[in-house]
């Protein structure tokens, strides 16, 4: 999407800046749609591009610029368990699932037990391949062919909508793809980051906005777009990143080390002698602490991932 072409959301044409200046991009511009408020980047990208890119750097960048050998399939367990207790009361022995963005099928894998079925769509050639010599069903196509595939009872794509140049195409796609009672799952960043909304800090921005995030969801603008596609839309807030990492970012005006160390809060050891009692103590503090923060900006409307899970309109 770029400035001189109607919101995906509401077709609107007036814009704000938000920000100019992004990851590993001194020029790369951030609007936001004054008629909707869906935040996105200000990208002439074409079609071809975006999928080009996804098929073949894309899986391999470090997520992030201080952590050079920190690549973007290393997933803390944490994202694949959560994600497995929030689908699990809907899936069962008889359920067809298909994961649009599996990478090399992390989830796939642990969810192929628990139903009939588990199929994926990976553009990047070399993941998909990796998943399919562990006996995964992964194809490289393109979003909008996947309805060409037999019908789902279930489609999740997590961490993906977002890089989608055509949401609205992607979803009527994932529509086709579904039965008639199917349901949709959807994990998206939230633009609501405490980080960016609340805090507000001025170098947060410049971090969290890239290239590769055409798009910026919350839970109106997420929820206005599943409604426009026909969907009917349930959703909850979920803080991935730790309290430690909230003040590390606060103190330090930069990210942690690797993406483990800002979803745990982890005592960092500064030496080896202190106390065992001490370490355990101040542990469980952080750990109790840590709980009740992500329970709190979950409430709030301010926590980092939004969860989604929709079913189709009748």
């Amino acid at each position: 999407m770029n400035t001189s072409a109607p919101c995906e959301i509401c077709r609107g044409s007036r814009y704000e800046l938000v920000l100019r200046g992004i990851r590993r991009n001194p020029a790369g511009e951030i609007f936001r749609c004054l008629e909707c408020g869906l935040v996105f980047l200000n990208s002439g990208a074409r079609r071809d591009e975006v999928e080009g890119h996804y098929r073949t750097a894309y899986r391999y960048e470090p997520n992030y610029a201080v952590s050079p050998d920190l690549w973007y399939l290393t997933k803390p367990q944490g994202f694949l368990a959560r994600r497995l207790r929030l689908m699990e009361p809907f899936l069962s022995k008889t359920t067809r699932l298909l994961e649009i963005g599996c990478g090399a099928g992390e989830f796939l894998t642990s969810v192929k037990p628990l139903v009939a079925e588990a199929a994926g769509i990976e553009l990047n050639p070399e993941q998909a391949a990796a998943g399919r010599h562990a006996g995964l069903d992964i194809r490289s196509l393109p979003i909008e062919q996947v309805g060409l595939l037999r019908r789902f009872d279930v489609v999740c794509t997590f961490q993906t909508l977002e890089h989608m140049l055509e949401p609205r195409e992607a979803l009527a796609a994932i529509s086709r793809a579904l039965t008639d009672d199917g349901m949709l799952f959807v994990e998206v960043p939230n633009v609501d980051d405490a980080l960016l909304a609340v805090y507000q800090l001025p170098e947060f921005g410049p971090f969290y906005y890239r290239d590769t995030h055409l798009y910026y969801y919350s839970p109106k603008t997420l929820g206005r777009l599943l409604d426009g596609c026909g969907f009917r839309a349930q959703m909850e807030l979920v803080q991935q990143y730790s309290v430690t990492n909230h003040l590390h970012w606060l103190h330090q005006g930069g990210p942690q080390g690797s993406l483990l160390d800002g979803m745990s809060a982890t005592l960092p050891k500064r030496g080896e002698k202190m106390p065992e009692a001490a370490a355990e103590a101040l542990q469980a503090f952080w750990s109790q602490t840590d709980e009740r923060y992500r329970a709190l900006l979950a409430k709030t409307g301010y926590a980092d991932t939004l969860w989604c899970r929709a079913s189709k309109k009748h």
